[in-house]
């Protein structure tokens, strides 16, 4: 299992306790100490929550984002997590698929590598 960039959609399926993404998540946490986010999937979740007036799962992704990595999201950035992750997502369906390895669909190719 390679280190892995968790995008916006997978957090979300994480914190909503869809069962194939937490397995995935605690199958990661067996062998890293840390999850890796984008300050992109940061700013999604937080934008989100605080539109909705959501301050307990506001205060619940505070926790979770300071215990875990924010990673600025670069050229170099991206050329490292491409080179390193198997593209897939979770679709509308809440099936986990894969998906193109196209840059345009970055936020879904990055998602889960485990």
């Amino acid at each position: 299992m390679k280190p892995s960039l968790v995008d916006t959609d997978t957090l979300s399926f994480f914190f909503k306790r869809h069962p194939s993404v937490v397995s995935s998540f605690e199958a990661y946490s067996q062998q890293y100490d840390r999850v890796n986010l984008s300050i992109i999937t940061y700013y999604e979740i937080l934008s989100g929550l605080k539109h909705r007036d959501a301050n307990k799962k506001l205060e619940i992704f505070l926790d979770f984002a300071a215990q875990n990595t924010v990673l600025s999201l670069t050229e170099e950035t991206a050329t490292i997590v491409s080179e390193n992750t198997m593209p897939r997502c979770v679709n509308k369906d809440n099936h986990l698929r894969t998906s193109t390895s196209s840059l345009q669909e970055l936020h879904c190719r990055i998602t889960l590598s485990w």
